[in-house]
């Protein structure tokens, strides 16, 4: 990581939202879109859209959530990537559907089977389609 880091303000969410000039830019578009839609579901929050390295054996987190790293997965199935659930690695879950967004500590997680994170993670995109 470089000494000096870049970062261009957002247009819409200032400081709240800052996006390295070194983010990937593949993924870009809808990094951001999901960062607007987590600040603007959260007054306390800001982000950080991470620079992206090419460094073998090196995560790319894209974002740095309050001061956390934070990944961006894309989940087609309600069940999505249980062992990020139980293997306690996540503090925080947050679940964006259709510019909705919920947080949940990932403690709720835990232990608990994937049917019941199923359930848990169903109930919730349920509540954010009302």
């Amino acid at each position: 990581m470089s000494d000096i880091q870049e970062y261009i303000t957002d247009g819409l969410y200032g400081n709240r939202l800052l996006i390295s000039v070194r983010a990937d830019q593949t993924e870009l578009a809808d990094n951001i879109r999901v960062a607007r839609v987590l600040l603007r579901c959260s007054d306390d929050m800001y982000i950080i859209i991470n620079e992206h390295l090419m460094t073998i054996g090196h995560k790319n987190p894209e974002y740095t959530i309050n001061g956390k790293l934070g990944d961006r997965k894309i989940i087609s199935g309600l069940l999505g990537r249980h062992e990020d659930f139980s293997d306690g690695s996540l503090e925080y879950c947050y679940i964006v559907h259709r510019n909705n967004a919920v947080v949940l500590d990932a403690s709720a997680f835990l232990p608990v089977e994937k049917d019941t994170i199923r359930q848990i993670i169903s109930d919730v995109i349920e509540r954010l389609r009302t």
